[in-house]
């Protein structure tokens, strides 16, 4: 018996589960960062065009309040005690 490749649709599922546990993973990093990741979502795509490649790490949710603070920007408020998300 001939096995078949596996379907498109099944390689589309693959990686839409990778995406949605990405995007999920960096939401739950955010919070427990203390950030308020929808805020924190909406600055980054509205900076990321002109933000230098060399500092992307400046993005992600662990130095993002001690970064924007050091500039200047407003925080994108706390999200509350991690504690309140589990």
């Amino acid at each position: 018996m001939d096995r078949e490749k596996p379907s498109t649709f099944m390689t589309a599922l693959k990686w839409i589960g990778t995406a949605f546990g990405i995007a999920g993973a960096t939401m739950i990093l955010a919070k427990l960062n203390g950030v308020e990741p929808q805020a924190w979502l909406t600055d980054i795509v509205a900076r990321i065009a002109e933000h230098k490649t060399t500092k992307l790490g400046e993005l992600l949710p662990g130095r993002y309040a001690e970064v924007s603070a050091s500039q200047g920007r407003p925080r994108c408020g706390r999200a509350g005690s991690p504690s309140a998300y589990f």
